[in-house]
This record gives structure tokens, sequence and C-alpha cells, in this order.
């Protein structure tokens, strides 16, 4: 009796030992993802990596922009339902605004200019030029343009024309990196911007009084909210990117060994699954929340 008592007990131990040491596995060991077919990769040890980066570049921008449903990733193109707060407190533009529920369409429109790995960063860096990006949603302002009060809400269609930007994605071997998978943009130069704003308290006339004001002086605007947009859209592609990044490290981004590229008939399968999704996802979408709130 007491043989079967010492048995059953170290039976007992031995189950709590094998489920504590998987726990421990399962804490501390990363999960395998499959790296997406439809993505073309470089390998590091390329002698032409930026040649080959170029073309990959340009075949991920149009699969992700649709979204990738086998890792999670929603559309980027348009990215929609995205916020953000930016404030300046200087002369000549002081102001403080809030941006909700807003869409961007045509990013993956871009002109890639160059593509590039910066070895001592362990960055990812595309710079774009974006003939036309489109921006739409509910906003809040409360300020002053040089000596005009401005204080509103309701929504905005805006377009910013010839911007051209570093897009900058950063990898590591870690996925528990802080910097792992963080996207930066910096913002190079910008030809024009054309801002729609409709708020539903104002008058005919005070609007297009509203209107004039701002896209006169998008120029002193745009160089007092700059730095603050360029970290709003860091955190905004950063947490949109996060499906992809918090699955691969830079080891899987750019492995040793070269990598075949998919073939054109996978291309088109892939192409043709997301077809359905894609178009309904190309269809901006402005949500009214503060039309709903007032009435």
């Amino acid at each position: 009796m007491r043989r079967r008592v010492e048995m059953r007990t170290f039976i007992l131990y031995w189950i709590a030992f094998i489920l504590g040491s998987l726990a421990f596995i399962a804490a501390y060991t990363q999960p395998f993802y499959l790296w997406p077919p439809a993505l073309r990769r470089c390998s590091m040890n390329d002698p032409e990596l930026n040649k080959c980066l170029l073309k990959a570049t340009e075949l991920a921008i149009s699969k992700v922009s649709k979204g990738l449903s086998l890792i999670g990733l929603n559309s980027l193109d348009p990215l929609r339902d995205a916020k953000f707060t930016v404030s300046y407190d200087r002369w000549p533009a002081p102001l403080s605004l809030e941006v909700d529920h807003m869409s961007i369409i045509g990013p993956s429109n871009a002109h890639i200019r160059s593509v590039n790995f910066n070895h001592q960063t362990s960055s990812f860096v595309i710079q774009g030029f974006h003939e036309s990006l489109r921006l739409v949603g509910n906003y809040r302002v409360k300020g002053s343009i040089l000596l005009f009060p401005i204080n509103s809400a309701g929504t905005f269609d805006m377009e910013l024309q010839g911007a051209l930007a570093d897009h900058t994605l950063r990898l590591s071997k870690n996925l528990r990196d802080a910097s792992h998978g963080q996207a930066f943009f910096k913002l190079h130069s910008l030809n024009n911007v054309r801002v729609t704003l409709r708020d539903p308290n104002l008058g005919m006339t005070a609007n297009r009084a509203m209107n004039r004001l701002v896209n006169d002086n998008w120029k002193i605007i745009s160089r007092s909210l700059t730095p603050s947009l360029e970290r709003a859209v860091h955190d905004i592609y950063s947490e949109a990117l996060e499906p992809l990044t918090s699955k691969y490290t830079l080891d899987d981004f750019f492995p040793p060994h070269a990598i075949q590229s998919p073939d054109d008939s996978q291309e088109d399968s892939e192409e043709d699954e997301d077809e359905n999704s894609y178009q309904q996802a190309s269809q901006p979408i402005v949500a009214y929340s503060y039309y709903q709130q007032i009435h």
C-alpha cells in the first residue's frame, strides 16, 4: 500500500514537472510562423541587396496594401479608423488638433525613389514620392492661425500633393526588442495642401472663411505641426503593421540565403482570393459619429 502511494506521488510530481517545463518553454520560446508566400524576400548576403529590395518592395506594397488575411493584417490602403492628437503652443500657429475615424487613401501609389537597408540601425528605408494622398475623417481644432482664432469641429477632406518622404521600418532579431516593428515617417518636402472643413455649427459663410484661412496658410500650419504629425504617423503605422512585425524577426525578413521568388501562378491566385476584399477596402469610409452626437 505504501509503495502504491509513493508511486502515485512520484507520477504526480513527474506530471507537474513536465507541465511546468512546457509552460516555461512556451513563455520563453517565440512562436513559429510560416512566411507569407506572396511576399518576396532578399538575402542579407546578396551582393545586389538594394536592387533585390527594390523589386521586393514594389511587390510587397501591392500585396500588403490590400491586407494579408493569412496573418491578420488589415488593409493599409485605405488605412481606416486612425486617430491622433497633436498640438503646437507657439506663434504663428498655436493649435490643438484631434482627429478620429480617419481614412488614409493612396499611399500605395507612391513612386519609389530608393530602397536600402541600414545595417547600423537595422532599418529598412523606402523613399517615396506621393503625387496625391487623401485623408478624410472627423476633426476638432482649437487655437489660432496668425492672429485669427479658430475653434471648430466636424469632418474634413484633405489632399496632400507632391509629398517626398522616407518610410522606415526598424527590425530586430528579437521580437521582444522594443525597437522591433517601429515604423517611422520623415517628410522632406510638400508641394501643396488642400483642405475642406465642414463644421455643422457654422453657416456657409463662416465655413468658407475658415477654409480660406486654413488653405491660405497651409505652409505655416505645416511647419508648426509636421514634427507632431510625423510622430502620429509613426504610432498609426507601427500599430497597423503589428500583425506582420509581431510574427517575424529581422532574420525572417532578410534570411541569410537566397529565397526563391513566388511564381506568377501563385501571385495570380493570391490576387483572385483578395480581389473582393480589396474592392471593398478601396472605398474610403468617413465616420460621421460627430453628427450623430449633435443630432
